[in-house]
């Protein structure tokens, strides 16, 4: 269907029409036929569309939270992209500051998207794509509207930038899957790699992961309890935590954090048990707190190296992960704590 027309007004006999589906057809007035289309120029119903006076510009706009310049300079009277500025099509879930100058914001939204976005200005906002199992495919074809390859949206992300000018920098979690995938803040778009554990049974998820401080590793745990470890240059599984059925925990991973210095790692699980691990010998943990609340979540400050536990019983805890004691607690909060952070001086 029909869901707006505009006419250019450039001189050309020329009428625009958009459709429920995303497409812009031209239509030339004087053979009374169509001239050209373009295909899924938005991924959701066009909403409005106005042909600029003495110019070959449209500008069009979508369900999708898109708007577009369109420039028709093409050999067969069509238009091509000249200009867009975009938001997710669907809720934001998920919001992090993303490092080295913090002015950054990294977005996930509901839509399978990661947006880059800058507190500064708006010209520097970035749209890195929809995750897709092959990212080639999905743009090759542009099937907005039936690509089966588009993943499920990203509930969890971690990032480091250290090395990002070298390899990816950014590493998510998807809703319901155990694969995990990366994500390249230098080129601003999907990496190549799916990180799996080589054995997994069937209905495992990912519940958390952190990319290393010094952006090699990414650390990923799992709802059977398991701990793994990948490269991040690579992609290649390096290891695990734990030797018995290569669990770490009994039950699910609620957390899992490294230090600054890489040369332990923190894993939580619902077991009620906080243990510490050394980043490369990974059989048996050198220290296990045992814990009065089940985790629902966990976020360190590795500066500081502070450690918080946000419980189900809707407080919070403090560790240090120095001297590995509980150093504080706070409670007041009568519901479930979806987030926590530190500021930047972890006070």
């Amino acid at each position: 269907m029909v869901s707006c027309l505009s006419f250019r007004l450039d001189g050309m006999p020329v009428m625009v029409t958009g459709s429920t589906k995303g497409h812009i057809v031209m239509w030339n007035l004087e053979e009374k036929r169509v001239m050209s289309q373009i295909q899924s120029a938005h991924s959701s119903s066009i909403a409005g569309m106005q042909c600029l006076m003495s110019e070959p510009l449209m500008v069009t706009n979508s369900q999708d939270n898109s708007l577009k310049m369109w420039i028709f300079d093409m050999s067969d009277g069509s238009a091509r992209l000249l200009k867009k500025r975009e938001g997710h099509s669907l809720p934001p879930n998920l919001v992090r500051h993303c490092e080295p100058t913090g002015e950054n914001l990294l977005a996930a939204g509901r839509d399978s998207s990661l947006h880059v976005m800058n507190t500064v200005t708006e010209t520097f906002n970035k749209s890195m794509g929809r995750a897709s199992y092959n990212r080639k495919v999905s743009k090759k074809k542009k099937r907005l509207q039936t690509d089966y390859l588009i993943l499920p949206s990203i509930i969890k992300l971690s990032s480091c930038m250290q090395r990002d000018k070298q390899w990816d920098s950014i590493a998510s979690l998807h809703d319901g899957m155990y694969m995990a995938t990366t994500w390249s803040y230098n080129k601003i778009c999907m990496g190549q790699h799916k990180l799996k554990p080589p054995e997994m049974e069937k209905g495992v998820q990912a519940t958390c992961l952190t990319v290393t401080h010094c952006g090699n590793f990414v650390v990923i745990g799992y709802s059977n309890g398991q701990v793994h470890k990948f490269n991040m240059q690579s992609g290649l599984h390096r290891g695990f935590y734990g030797k018995e059925r290569k669990l770490a925990h009994k039950g699910a991973i609620r957390g899992v954090e490294t230090d600054l210095c890489n040369q332990r790692v923190i894993t939580v699980g619902a077991d009620d048990k906080l243990k510490f691990w050394y980043f490369k010998t990974a059989t048996n943990p050198f220290h296990v707190l045992k814990l009065e609340e089940s985790v629902s979540s966990t976020k360190c400050h590795r500066d500081s190296g502070l450690l918080a536990l946000a419980n189900e019983d809707f407080s919070i805890t403090l560790v240090d992960i120095d001297t590995m004691k509980i150093v504080r607690k706070f409670e007041g909060h009568v519901g479930k704590i979806n987030d926590i952070d530190f500021d930047c001086q972890s006070r």
